[in-house]
């Protein structure tokens, strides 16, 4: 189901609407552009409730590896651009904290004093050092990158979670810090669009979201009690398909790896 179709069927369920001819007005105060922020939140909410759909295992989070000092200028980087200074050096833009660049994937070193610059993002700033190389940094929550949660790796010796948008370890006492010397490995949930997601899923998630948006945005002409057995029948449908993906080994989780036979669907919930 791509995004407009969902638009389409929440609307047709929630308020009867016409929606031949409709297109998608994202970001705009039109009744398809609300439409499409229910569908979104509910996409959202279906993704981080399931994740042994959306979740990928063993996923390996690396450090950055090179620094400089840098202040001044205008504009925010954006995660993962290229940034380039004066001289020529690059690097893959990691994130910026207190002063510091960190940068990945670097291609010489930044100098003292020279203008580095976000290729994606316009974003500069002035260099007050030179860049250096590094062997420990903080390790980014990649929400740019689809992330909603995440959870140590089965068999992690160490035990991390998310603080203001970077990972932090829990070593206890006095020694928990954002700062990590190694890569770790992480089972991350991912947000999926929803042309990714199964088809009974995809309609699940846009009966969903019509049922938040007759309750909260706009009173239609379809009764709410008959909106929720659509809802449930939708429900049933997604768990049954989500099981069979389960049990064919489609998946991405490590429990999905581990099946032996079918699993019955009260299994998931939804």
């Amino acid at each position: 189901m791509e995004q407009l179709e969902g638009v389409q069927r929440l609307l047709e369920l929630a308020l009867q609407h016409q929606t031949v001819g409709l297109t998608l007005d994202t970001g705009v105060a039109s009744l398809a552009g609300e439409a499409e922020v229910y569908l979104d939140r509910s996409r959202k909410a279906i993704c981080t409730d399931l994740p042994i759909l959306t979740r990928h295992d063993n996923v390996t989070i690396t450090l950055g590896t090179n620094t400089v000092t840098a202040s001044g200028g205008a504009g925010t980087f954006t995660f993962g651009e290229t940034v380039t200074g004066d001289a020529g050096a690059t690097g893959t833009f990691y994130y910026e904290n207190g002063g510091e660049v960190v940068t990945k994937s670097a291609t010489g070193l930044y100098a003292t004093s020279e203008t580095i610059t976000g290729s994606t993002s316009s974003a500069t700033r002035t260099t007050s050092s030179a860049g250096t190389v590094i062997t420990s940094s903080r390790l980014v929550f990649e929400t740019t990158n689809n992330w909603l949660k995440f959870k140590p790796a089965e068999g992690s010796s160490q035990q991390f979670g998310q603080r203001d948008g970077f990972i932090f370890r829990f070593d206890g006492g006095d020694n928990n810090t954002f700062t990590f010397t190694d890569s770790v490995k992480a089972d991350i949930t991912f947000l999926r669009v929803l042309s990714d997601l199964p088809e009974a899923v995809a309609v699940y998630v846009a009966t969903h979201a019509a049922v938040a948006f007759q309750r909260f945005k706009k009173r239609g002409k379809f009764d709410e009690s008959a909106l929720g057995v659509t809802l449930r029948e939708d429900k049933v449908r997604a768990m049954q398909e989500v099981g069979d993906l389960y049990a064919m080994n489609l998946l991405h989780t490590s429990e999905a790896t581990l099946i032996k036979g079918r699993r019955s669907i009260r299994s998931f919930r939804l």
